[in-house]
């Protein structure tokens, strides 16, 4: 019996606690690979710059050390612009 009264009570909150959010939000992630070296990066999102930095791979891992960018965006269509040492990415 308190099995199934604890049971009803997690089923009630779950309930309680999900809220449809009126604007969905997605997680938008860019993700630097391998192949910097000393390299200046800049990543556009609307012309909203989302970073500026110099970026190198790490020899081991092959993968950037802070070149993982995530940002909120809400469901729609974005341009996304990189630049790399000034040269545009097409």
């Amino acid at each position: 019996m308190k099995r199934k009264l604890f049971i009803l009570y997690l089923l009630l909150f779950c309930f309680a606690t999900c809220k449809k959010n009126p604007y969905p939000f997605l997680t938008l992630g860019i993700d630097l690979q391998s192949g910097f070296n000393h390299d200046k990066v800049q990543v556009f999102i609307d012309n909203n710059l989302i970073t500026d930095n110099t970026f190198t791979t790490m020899a081991i891992l092959d993968v950037c050390k802070n070149g993982q960018f995530k940002t909120e965006k809400i469901y729609g269509t974005y341009t996304v612009k990189v630049i790399i040492n000034e040269k545009l990415l097409n």
